[in-house]
């Protein structure tokens, strides 16, 4: 007689990842494991020192930037396998994704400096981990206020078209 073994429907995370990550389990039909400080910048939101840390809308900020990065193609991200496949559409080859990364990070220099936005690149894109250096974290929060009050906040009034008539 063979012993039913007990085994869960989904593995729930690697011991590696529980280790060395912050995870948190979603529980449903499926559960699954959910890592919640995958990023440099999941890391500094979670992190309980002052000095250390960013707020909500700097991480949103940051993760603005990796969206447009992404888009750019200089960010890898993973395939989007919830979506159905079209074989209707061609790709195009021209990197159009660059120019509102580049329209931001200019945006970075022109209030702050190319040091500024060259920081908050080299944070956000490349994991590049500031947190002990108490001037380049406060050259990071400086430039995702940047992104934060210019481009995430709408930047420009939506009516300034409309004229006043009196």
């Amino acid at each position: 007689m063979l012993a039913k073994k007990e085994t869960p429907p989904t593995d729930l995370g690697t011991a590696e990842i529980h280790h060395r990550h912050k995870v948190m389990i979603e529980g449903g039909q499926v559960p699954r494991a959910k890592v919640l400080d995958q990023c440099v910048i999941d890391k500094m939101l979670m992190a309980e020192d002052k000095n250390k840390s960013i707020n909500l809308s700097q991480h949103q900020a940051g993760e603005f930037l990796l969206a447009q990065a992404s888009a750019a193609g200089i960010y890898c991200a993973t395939s989007k396998m919830d979506g159905m496949p079209s074989g209707v559409a061609k790709k195009s080859f021209v990197p159009v994704g660059i120019f509102p990364l580049s329209r931001t990070l200019r945006l970075i220099v022109k209030r702050k400096s190319e040091f500024h936005a060259y920081l908050v690149q080299e944070v956000v894109c490349h994991n590049w981990d500031v947190s002990d250096d108490p001037e380049h974290m406060i050259i990071l929060r400086e430039s995702l206020d940047v992104i934060s009050e210019g481009k995430m906040a709408g930047g420009m009034n939506p009516s300034r078209h409309i004229r006043k008539v009196r």
